[in-house]
């Protein structure tokens, strides 16, 4: 039996399309897939940036990075008839807002408080004033600057000053700069040009930045300053004061000077006691004029208690620093047996050591 099947055409077949066309179609839709997921890997290596970059900034403690364009906090949208709407931000309102007064800043920090990097007490001693007001650490601040991110105070975020070491070493380096041409001849103290004032003013301006910010050396080139008038007025009560600053920290030298500021009464009321005071701070750091004046004040009972044992002490301390002063000193009281157990011999040989060094009235004072 004989099946027939009857098949029917349209009458209008669809074109058959070329290979090489449907080839050049599915490359366009392979780089357009592959565009898209570049695209989109893109902008998640992007998210993750911005997310990994957030997380190190709320580690680190700082602020939020605040988005840019024009959309900003506090800023009305002004919908204008037959436009899209959009924002508008005029000229006044993109100029900075001053910062408040720091009188109203409950962040200020002032004597007694506690800081809030150590959370101990803050005070005037341990303490330096930054630009901005605040009353911080010295050794809080000095640690911050070792770390590499924004050197900013910790309470207000104002940019922090050069360090006291980099505004000490500046200023030295001007300062030596005007001495080396007042030692040529070239300058005078009492006559520098303009060049050099203004090199001047920037190393005061130096100095006192680097004392405030605790910098023990600065208070003392300041009291040396005012003290032999280097290029600013002369005046005893400045250098005394600075003088006293550096004292305080444990300099000699300033200890020094201010137990001759004492016992001359340059700048303040002439006192045996304080200068007493001063010199044994100085002697007990090896200053050998200080050892030299303190056993001289033993010795005469000028501030202290008189004590030949101690006058020899301080003596022979200096003595062996070569004190030409002490070593004839020392000599008379081995000579008289004044603190120490006569001896002739140890008495000619100190006398003799002190006639070496230009002490020409030593032969006078030993027996006969």
């Amino acid at each position: 039996m004989l099946l027939s099947l009857s098949l029917s055409f349209p009458s209008n077949p669809p074109p058959f399309l070329p290979v090489d066309v449907l080839g050049r179609h599915a490359h366009q839709n392979d780089r357009e897939e592959e565009e898209d997921l570049r695209l989109l890997s893109q902008g998640m290596r992007q998210l993750r940036q911005r997310r990994r970059q957030r997380r190190r900034r709320q580690a680190l403690g700082l602020r939020p990075v605040r988005p840019r364009g024009l959309l900003q906090q506090g800023v009305p949208a002004v919908r204008l008839e037959g436009q899209p709407q959009k924002c508008c931000i005029t000229k006044a309102e993109r100029v900075p807002q001053p910062r408040a007064p720091l009188t109203d800043c409950k962040e200020t920090t002032s004597e007694g408080d506690d800081f809030p990097i150590c959370l101990d007490p803050v005070a005037l001693a341990s303490a330096t004033t930054l630009p901005c007001a605040h009353v911080v650490h010295a050794a809080c601040v000095a640690e911050l600057r070792k770390f590499k991110l924004k050197q900013a105070c910790p309470l207000c975020r104002t940019p922090l000053p050069p360090g006291p070491d980099e505004l000490f070493e500046e200023a030295t380096l001007r300062c030596m700069l005007v001495k080396r041409r007042v030692k040529r001849g070239d300058a005078s103290w009492g006559a520098l040009i303009k060049d050099e004032q203004r090199g001047i003013q920037a190393v005061v301006g130096g100095l006192r930045a680097a004392a405030d910010q605790g910098r023990a050396e600065a208070h003392y080139n300041l009291g040396n300053m005012f003290a032999q008038g280097h290029g600013v007025a002369q005046s005893d009560v400045e250098a005394t004061r600075w003088f006293r600053k550096a004292a305080g920290q444990g300099i000699a030298k300033a200890q020094h000077e201010l137990e001759n500021v004492f016992d001359e009464g340059r700048g303040v009321p002439q006192s045996d006691v304080e200068a007493a005071r001063w010199f044994r701070k100085a002697a007990n750091q090896g200053i050998a004029q200080a050892q030299n004046k303190l056993g001289s004040m033993f010795d005469k009972g000028r501030g202290v208690a008189q004590n030949d044992v101690e006058a020899a002490r301080w003596c022979r301390k200096a003595a062996d620093q070569g004190i030409a002063q002490a070593q004839n000193n020392l000599g008379i009281m081995f000579d008289k047996g004044r603190g120490v157990a006569p001896n002739d011999v140890e008495a000619a040989r100190r006398c003799r050591k002190a006639a070496d060094q230009g002490i020409a009235h030593v032969a006078n004072h030993l027996r006969p």
